[in-house]
């Protein structure tokens, strides 16, 4: 198979995946949690101010968004 064969399938199965993922969610959120599945979109655009906290003078920023007490998403920068 050449590269740009195995780029396109794996591309299709990435795709695949994601909609079989995205129905499992819906059908968890309806049976489980007795709610509708909807998307939500958080954009995080930026911060300032923050207090320096390792020697060489850097800060690890997180983002943390709790919804009611079901979902807890946490996001950490990569180095």
């Amino acid at each position: 198979m050449s590269t740009f064969g195995n780029m396109h399938y794996r591309m299709n199965k990435a795709s695949t995946d994601a909609r079989d993922a995205m129905s499992k969610a819906r059908a968890f959120a309806h049976k489980q949690m007795g709610v509708e599945y909807v998307d939500l979109s958080i954009q995080f655009i930026g911060a300032s101010g923050l207090p320096k906290m390792d020697v060489v003078g850097s800060c690890d920023p997180y983002f943390v968004a709790n919804l009611d007490s079901c979902i807890k998403f946490v996001y950490v920068r990569a180095k």
